[in-house]
């Protein structure tokens, strides 16, 4: 995650940071003395492992707590996005396809504004409003996107034209995993069956 963003990749830092908006350079968090960094580390796994919070308020704590202690001289962002998407996939896999990193891509000043709201408060909450406000919005445009992959994919099959998934994958822009996963939900929907062979059959509307 860090090899050749820093001389001490891979270890806890030893030196003091601070956290900086990447966009604007501005300062928002000037991070606890580096003796604290192991302390801090091992409470926090402990709170996350033993906590009875649901899943979702875990990871968007965990993720600002990370930020907070700051570990490691470069890299933190991303390691405490990697963090909530590895809490938030083992409770749900469909957190597999839609990682944080990509999740805030779009909205990285608010991201920067609400960890340092929540840390000038003494407060996570602002920081958990905002990543619960986009994991929602993120979620519903994906059911969108998953109902238009669905209505395209039963078209085709319907019309008699859907023939191998990488073909399918190629006409409608997508990977041919997806594709898969979609034939997949459809089938255990019962809207679709599938006839003959896995290599020689095809797709056909259920009855």
């Amino acid at each position: 995650m860090m090899n050749g963003l820093t001389d001490q990749s891979g270890i806890f830092r030893t030196v003091g940071v601070n956290v900086v908006n990447s966009a604007t350079g501005e300062v928002i968090h000037y991070a606890p003395p580096p003796d604290f960094v192991p302390k801090f580390i091992n409470e926090l796994i402990d709170w996350a492992h033993s906590s009875e919070h649901h899943p979702l308020i875990v990871s968007c704590v965990f993720h600002h707590e990370f930020e907070y202690i700051h570990p490691f001289t470069d890299g933190n962002g991303r390691v405490g996005r990697l963090w909530q998407t590895l809490i938030l996939s083992r409770w749900n896999p469909l957190f597999e396809w839609i990682p944080i990193e990509s999740v805030i891509r779009d909205t990285q000043s608010s991201y920067y504004h609400a960890i340092r709201v929540a840390t000038d408060a003494n407060d996570t909450s602002p920081f958990i409003e905002y990543m619960l406000e986009i994991i929602r919005d993120t979620l519903l445009k994906l059911l969108d996107e998953t109902s238009d992959l669905r209505g395209k994919i039963l078209t085709l099959i319907s019309e008699g034209r859907f023939t191998t998934a990488g073909e399918v994958s190629k006409a409608l822009g997508v990977s041919d995993r997806t594709v898969e996963r979609t034939l997949a939900s459809l089938k255990a929907d019962g809207l679709i069956v599938r006839e003959g062979a896995k290599k020689t059959g095809r797709w056909t509307m259920s009855e």
